[in-house]
């Protein structure tokens, strides 16, 4: 909170986001994540529209704090979780295949496991769709991931953050 010298008050959150700047307000808001639609974000509501804040902007407090634990704790402790659950299921379903029942036949799947959830970029220009499959249960990594293509390359990163390979 800044006091302009005239009785206003400008007011910001995180890196500098002006929440109050003096007679203009703008709102906060939960807006689809531009990287993720199925998760929400931070944005405020601007005379041009609804604008997302990155989270990395958010910098500390209450706000920025939730939007930390949800990053880099909820979200690596539920793909952690899930990838034990699909590691466990095609052990359990290799196992039961190598078995017979009563009446000699082989054993099938006791699991299904879906494919990986793909979610695209709001921001995307193209017309390309990407999809995900398992064909390794047990070589899996707890990371949600960024795919980018752009000029002519695609890179693959962690996200919310990481180092990138192509």
């Amino acid at each position: 909170m800044i006091c302009t010298g005239d009785g206003q008050f400008n007011i910001y959150v995180g890196n500098g986001q002006a929440l109050v700047q003096g007679n203009q307000s703008y709102q906060l808001t939960a807006v689809p994540s531009q990287y993720d639609p199925t998760q929400l974000s931070v944005g405020y509501k601007s005379p041009g529209g609804t604008v997302n804040i990155d989270d990395s902007q958010l910098g500390g407090g209450a706000l920025g704090g939730l939007m930390d634990f949800r990053n880099n704790t909820l979200i690596p402790a539920q793909n952690s979780l899930g990838r034990l659950a699909t590691a466990v299921a095609a052990d359990v379903n290799a196992q039961n295949k190598l078995g017979m029942d009563a009446n000699g036949k082989m054993g099938t799947d006791l699991f299904s496991v879906a494919n990986p959830s793909v979610a695209p970029s709001t921001n995307n220009t193209g017309s390309g769709s990407l999809t995900a499959s398992i064909t390794n249960a047990n070589a899996g990594q707890g990371y949600d991931y960024q795919v980018k293509y752009q000029g002519g390359a695609y890179t693959v990163s962690h996200y919310p953050a990481g180092s990138a390979s192509r």
